[in-house]
């Protein structure tokens, strides 16, 4: 359905048919995606969005349809697509149309600059796939995110919910040196946020990730029988006494400590 509407306004428009004020632009593609975005058609619909976004910036470089400029939403709209379709191709695809993103931007398109949903989106989709190499990737995708904003795409600043998705993913990778990565992540946060940042503190998401990490080092086998006995119930009791400090002192209100992890 949404294809055939796009395709008739389409043809109204190459036809010369003005009546109405019909024209191509980017708001109604970026309809057309969305409607498959949000149509739960799984791989199929996303494809089918990803192929609308190509279409129309083929259109646009022919310089006939000036209001055809591509956009960072439209791209995000084409990346969530992906991310909600749970297919296997998910990540691959959210990562490429990123790299096209971040091409497009470099080459001086501040229209397509990714922005932080882009890269959480991206991160999220990696998460989702379950897979041992894309929890390693989405802690690269923190990285190039926060150089992006730093060199000046204020746009893709790391926000909390970023490090929530890098944390989460280390807590669940069973990744050597993984618990030592969630706690630098965290220890990150709050100095970012003490030196001002209000876009980055932990919260209950943040602290229950890092504290499952600590509890799952209890059901490794690998795990060493002194590391166990010491360094797991330290971390644990450090973190719940960390959560009601701040807690308490009303530093950050929405980390309560009365919380089942």
């Amino acid at each position: 359905m949404v294809g055939k509407l796009l395709e008739r306004v389409e043809e109204e428009v190459h036809a010369g048919n003005t009546l109405g004020n019909i024209e191509l632009t980017t708001k109604l593609y970026t309809i057309a995606i969305d409607a498959w975005a949000k149509s739960k058609g799984g791989g199929m619909a996303a494809r089918r969005a990803e192929s609308i976004l190509h279409h129309m910036f083929k259109l646009y470089k022919t310089e006939m349809y000036p209001k055809l400029k591509p956009t960072t939403g439209i791209f995000n709209a084409v990346v969530n697509s992906w991310a909600q379709s749970k297919d296997d191709l998910a990540p691959a695809r959210c990562e490429q149309i990123l790299n096209w993103m971040v091409d497009l931007y470099k080459n001086g398109d501040n229209d397509v600059k990714p922005d932080s949903y882009t890269w959480n989106t991206v991160m999220h989709a990696h998460i989702q796939s379950g897979k041992k190499e894309s929890m390693l990737k989405v802690q690269s995708f923190l990285e190039k995110m926060t150089r992006m904003y730093k060199e000046g795409n204020t746009a893709a600043k790391p926000e909390t919910i970023s490090y929530n998705i890098v944390i989460n993913a280390l807590a669940k990778s069973g990744i050597v040196g993984s618990a030592s990565e969630a706690e630098n992540l965290l220890s990150k946060m709050h100095m970012l946020h003490e030196m001002g940042d209000p876009d980055v503190k932990p919260n209950v998401v943040t602290y229950c990730a890092v504290v499952r990490k600590c509890v799952a080092f209890l059901h490794s086998s690998s795990a060493p029988c002194d590391l166990i006995c010491s360094y797991v119930p330290l971390q644990f009791f450090h973190r719940l006494t960390h959560m009601q400090r701040v807690w308490y002192l009303g530093q950050l209100p929405e980390v309560t400590p009365f919380l089942q992890i």
